[in-house]
């Protein structure tokens, strides 16, 4: 199974020819457009952006009773999109696939209605500003639409395989230990056994495919507890599964990826090629002949995997040395045999930095929740946030992923639950690791401009040229992570409440942490200026962004982030004199 993001059908139907090419059976037809409905439903809510990428049945194709709360040109437009990649699918001789969240919640107005329908509380609860419910999959009712709309689905496009997010970004199973909440529910359900609550769930789900004709399996992951998982697995009917576990027990499914937004650690740079960790995918996929494999591509560009799998067909590799000589055959395949042992040293620097930043890690990654999330790459370093005008703070603090209170808003270290980078020892060992990411990536920005240097004119140089741009973006994210993490440790070592110490001796030092802030807000000012030059430098994307102002959200940036660095730069200078109302100055 194959996967790749895009919206447009011929980019759609190219992906699916080339990837037909490496043996696909199926392709993920999931990848529908957001439904920013939800969070329009009340913007001052972070907590949808984490759901409305999420592909979940009855936003996408509602039934009739649920169909009059769902906005109506979203789910047409996702009905003609199946549509037209079935069409693509049909064309190749494929099957679909299909990944979602499952049960996901539904507007509140949908169980004022519907009493008997509310089921799991699923919010995250540091994260929203309201509760909200999805669907109680204890009532026949919503079992038998859940069975119905997925037969409606795959009457459209022939999904012959399920894998659904559950207790997770916006949705999840009644009364699971799993939910973010804590095991919750419909209290006239709380009695009925876990292994048929889940059974009886999956199993609407792979009826509604055999009334539309398919044999189609279903598998949940998410955070379900282990002892739930193993309780139920058991007893699961053929073709349904709980983390890739059936009741034969085993997992029998492996996956190959780039990491997506969430797993790369890299994110929001993208096409950052991760070949190390790929290749070690790859040959540990490939042992698992009786499984499925569901490959991830970032974009139809992607080439890398590819590559690397065409190499593992025409030669198999299995331990670090084969896999070694893969990588170094695809990289002469690139820009060939002299410069292709550069390229493999810039591959293996770019493996070593994740390795690096991965480790931080606490509710997500940490490139992902501080820079993106928190918006820590357009938000100034100032020590009265709370006093910021509107308009040095409201382009950023609306695409914060915030929502219990201001006071935690204007945390620069409230990520998302765990903080690990709070305190001494937090920064201290944060920084660490991102500064030997840095160091890293200096040098594979390095082995690729020897590489650039001796190609001729060509793709391969372009692309190329336009990943040390990338790399270079990166840095500058990590070192905005740096100094953000320094930052908001001198400020959570000052009692802003006390009044600082003035002396007109001769020679009264500053105190330390002003001279500390100084540096800091001067260094992030210059690497801001640094990341602006290198937008305007670059013809091809550097960081996830949207060409329309209405679609950015809290995981992407919009068309006016330069201008929103500039004013992040503009606002710290502005505001570089009020240190001197919390620490002495020298005189």
């Amino acid at each position: 199974m194959f996967s790749c993001p895009t919206d447009n059908i011929a980019d759609f139907e190219e992906f699916v020819i080339r990837v037909k090419k490496l043996g696909a059976t199926h392709i993920f037809v999931s990848d529908l457009p957001k439904s920013r409905w939800q969070w329009e439903m009340n913007l001052n809510d972070p907590y949808p952006n984490w759901s409305m990428f999420n592909a979940s049945i009855f936003k996408i194709l509602p039934p009739p009773e649920i169909a009059k709360y769902i906005p109506e040109e979203y789910y047409k437009r996702n009905i003609e999109i199946l549509k037209q990649r079935a069409a693509v699918l049909k064309k190749q001789g494929l099957k679909a696939a299909f990944i979602g969240g499952e049960p996901g919640w539904l507007p509140e107005a949908v169980y004022r209605d519907h009493p008997g329908w509310r089921g799991a509380r699923c919010e995250h609860p540091r994260r929203a500003r309201q509760a909200y419910f999805s669907p109680n999959i204890d009532n026949p009712e919503i079992l038998k639409m859940y069975r119905e709309a997925y037969k409606k689905l795959c009457s459209i496009v022939p999904v012959e395989y399920f894998d659904f997010l559950t207790n997770d970004s916006g949705g999840g199973i009644c009364w699971s230990e799993g939910l973010y909440p804590g095991a919750n529910g419909p209290a006239n359900s709380k009695g009925k056994a876990m292994k048929d609550r889940y059974i009886d769930f999956m199993s609407s789900i792979k009826q509604g495919a055999a009334d539309a004709g398919l044999n189609a399996s279903v598998n949940l992951f998410g955070s379900i507890p282990k002892f739930e998982a193993d309780a139920v697995c058991p007893s699961l009917p053929d073709g349904l599964s709980i983390m890739g576990r059936s009741a034969k027990g085993g997992t029998n499914s492996s996956s190959i990826s780039m990491g997506g937004f969430y797993g790369s650690n890299v994110y929001p740079v993208p096409g950052i090629p991760q070949m190390f960790k790929c290749v070690k995918q790859v040959a540990e996929a490939f042992k698992n002949n009786e499984g499925d494999l569901t490959i991830s591509f970032e974009n139809i560009q992607s080439t890398e995997i590819a590559l690397l799998i065409e190499q593992y067909i025409k030669k198999p590799y299995h331990d670090f040395p084969e896999q070694v000589e893969a990588l170094s055959e695809v990289a002469r395949q690139m820009v060939g045999t002299e410069n292709g042992p550069d390229l493999v040293e810039a591959w293996n620097e770019i493996y070593l930095a994740i390795n690096n930043i991965a480790p931080i890690e606490g509710g997500g990654p940490l490139l992902l929740l501080g820079p993106v999330n928190q918006r820590w790459l357009t938000r100034p370093l100032v020590p009265f946030q709370e006093e910021l005008k509107p308009e040095e703070r409201g382009y950023y603090r609306k695409f914060q992923f915030q929502a219990n209170s201001e006071a935690e808003a204007n945390d620069y270290n409230n990520l998302q639950g765990y903080e690990l980078t709070r305190g001494f020892s937090g920064q201290y060992l944060s920084n660490q690791l991102l500064g030997f990411a840095k160091i890293n990536i200096t040098t594979a920005i390095t082995r690729i401009g020897k590489i650039t240097q001796k190609l001729t004119d060509g793709n391969n140089k372009e692309d190329l040229q336009l990943l040390a741009l990338r790399l270079k973006t990166l840095n500058c994210i990590i070192e905005n992570a740096i100094n953000t993490i320094t930052y908001s440790y001198y400020l959570d070592i000052t009692d802003k409440s006390k009044k600082p110490d003035e002396n007109t001796g001769w020679h009264v030092p500053a105190d330390w942490r002003l001279k500390e802030l100084q540096v800091i807000t001067r260094a992030e000012i210059d690497n801001t200026n640094e990341l602006i030059t290198l937008l305007e430098l670059s013809k091809k994307p550097l960081l996830v962004q949207v060409m329309n102002k209405s679609d950015e959200d809290i995981f992407q940036f919009g068309p006016d982030l330069i201008a929103e660095l500039k004013k992040k730069a503009d606002t710290m200078l502005n505001h570089q004199m009020d240190y001197n109302r919390l620490y002495r100055r020298s005189n």
